[in-house]
């Protein structure tokens, strides 16, 4: 009987330490539960180690770049520096200086303000350059508080919503200015990444609705139908 009891106790923690997230403790019933786990399974988005994923906690600019890294495979850091960013080689300028490296984190007066939580129109901009998509100039956005988006993120915004990658808020606005949660910026990165092939290997007859992100090499895609765009990190 204990034999079997050891047994049982056993599989269950094997199976607790090959599934990402399968039991997180935080994100059971939440809205964005899908795309957390989607990124966890990938290795972008981690818990804490005690099976919490803090959905709704802000999420800092540092730490959505480096989310955003993991996810197009971004490692490549150059020389651009920012005067608030201490570059001691650690996972926070390692991200930023990657961010600016690829071009999707300006700055601001030479500062990236790393520690900052990052805006929702931030994330938005940000995603529209790594995607490289064709900037829509439009005198509205759709979204109800348009008037309380920035001038230099409207048309981010308006390119980010016609391709899906945001949507509005329940009452219709944006909320440009509200700091993003980890769980909206799973979300916004799910969508942009659509399916993420991070793992060499050759992969056959699948019929793909949105985007499709190769950021390694040795990935070969046979009998593939792609709708979205395909981007090659």
């Amino acid at each position: 009987m204990f034999k079997r009891f050891a047994s049982a106790f056993l599989a269950i923690c094997l199976i607790t330490s090959i599934l990402p997230g399968a039991f997180a403790s935080d994100i059971g019933s939440h809205w964005a539960k899908n795309d957390i786990l989607l990124l966890s399974k990938k290795g972008i988005m981690t818990g804490d180690g005690k099976g919490n994923y803090r959905p709704d906690a802000k999420i800092t600019r540092a730490e959505f770049a480096a989310l955003l890294n993991r996810t197009f495979g971004y490692l490549k850091e150059g020389d651009i520096r920012f005067s608030d960013v201490t570059y001691n080689n650690d996972w926070k300028s390692q991200a930023i200086t990657r961010a600016a490296t690829f071009g999707y984190m300006l700055g601001s007066d030479g500062k990236a303000n790393p520690n900052g939580m990052i805006s929702r129109q931030e994330a938005s901009a940000m995603l529209v350059r790594i995607l490289r998509l064709p900037i829509k100039e439009t005198g509205s956005t759709g979204f109800k508080d348009e008037s309380s988006i920035a001038t230099w993120a409207k048309n981010y915004i308006a390119t980010a919503a016609k391709y899906g990658i945001v949507t509005a808020m329940p009452n219709g606005n944006f909320d440009p200015a509200s700091s993003l949660s980890r769980a909206q910026a799973a979300t916004f990165i799910s969508r942009a990444m659509g399916e993420l092939y991070n793992k060499a290997g050759s992969y056959t007859g699948s019929e793909l609705s949105g985007n499709v992100t190769i950021n390694t090499p040795g990935v070969t895609l046979e009998n593939t139908t792609i709708e979205g765009n395909l981007y090659l990190t």
